[in-house]
């Protein structure tokens, strides 16, 4: 700590990879200015390393499919990601307000690609970065909370296989995401209910010949979830009972790797949507022994 208002806190992360048979450092840096009681600045830096990877599959149709592969830095290079970060937050009488920015480049990406038509059959790394800001509005009254979020992010990305040389959005990017969500506790009895609002993901038609590409844009995700629970903790048998609904407005929602493209004659394909989580009611009970 430096000062009263200035907190510092370094850090340092060794790991020894034992397939790769070498060291990695990671340090990384965070700072706060507490402005007051109520007011807080945080600045935050770090470098990490992740020796499993989620690698992409896409096939001839540009369906992508992920498996997950131990990195042995010959064909499945180590990921290291540098993260950037910088928020503000701000508390008073039960309301509490944040707001965080952040930006972070990833190397190491790994994509097997299979196209009899273009003539490839190889694995090509890659790299990635995203940025942007969440922002949290929070009040509780009394024994209740109520919660607000909004995401607003890009995230890109550049593989050794585009033709153009430039970064193009990445098939998990989703610029908006908006989170809804509410408790109310009046003891024994609790209820809870959130909602999601996440806009679509990009559809890319990308032609290796010319390595232009065209976007579309999947249908948007939105899901509303509600539960109610009582709890008889004064009793001799102890537990709680209840039943929540996921989807309860039964939307088709779709989510990134519940979607196939598959052909349908010689210029034509369909587009295949499998559902992410239907109308789902459920019954528990709990005993505390």
């Amino acid at each position: 700590m430096l000062g009263n208002q200035v907190i510092v806190k370094p850090g340092l992360r060794l790991t020894y990879a034992n397939l790769v048979r070498k060291p990695y450092v990671d340090p990384r840096l965070s700072v706060t200015y507490v402005a007051s009681k109520k007011w807080r600045i945080n600045l935050a830096w770090g470098k990490y390393h992740q020796f499993i990877t989620r690698s992409s599959v896409l096939d001839e149709q540009g369906n992508y499919k992920y498996l997950w592969t131990v990195c042995d830095n010959l064909e499945v290079p180590v990921l290291s990601a540098e993260h950037y970060v910088a928020g503000t937050s701000f508390n008073l009488s039960g309301f509490t307000f944040s707001m965080e920015a952040y930006f972070k480049n990833t190397n190491g990406l790994t994509r097997f690609i299979r196209s009899e038509a273009h003539d490839i059959q190889d694995i090509f790394s890659g790299r990635s970065q995203s940025y942007g800001v969440d922002v949290m509005l929070k009040q509780d009254v009394q024994l209740h909370s109520f919660w607000v979020s909004y995401s607003l992010s890009k995230t890109e990305e550049l593989f050794t296989y585009f033709l153009n040389g430039k970064y193009r959005r990445a098939p998990q990017d989703q610029c908006h995401e908006l989170k809804l969500a509410g408790s109310l506790n009046f003891d024994p009895f609790f209820f809870s209910a959130d909602y999601v609002y996440g806009s679509g993901f990009p559809d890319f038609v990308y032609s290796q010949q010319t390595g232009s590409e065209s976007t579309t844009y999947h249908k948007t995700y939105s899901r509303l979830d509600v539960s109610v629970v009582y709890k008889f903790l004064n009793r001799k048998l102890k537990g709680e009972a209840g039943l929540s609904v996921l989807n309860v407005l039964n939307r088709q929602n779709f989510k990134l790797e519940n979607f196939e493209r598959i052909p349908a004659g010689q210029t034509s394909t369909i587009n295949i949507y499998a559902e992410a989580i239907p109308f789902t009611p459920t019954l528990f009970l709990k005993i505390y022994l």
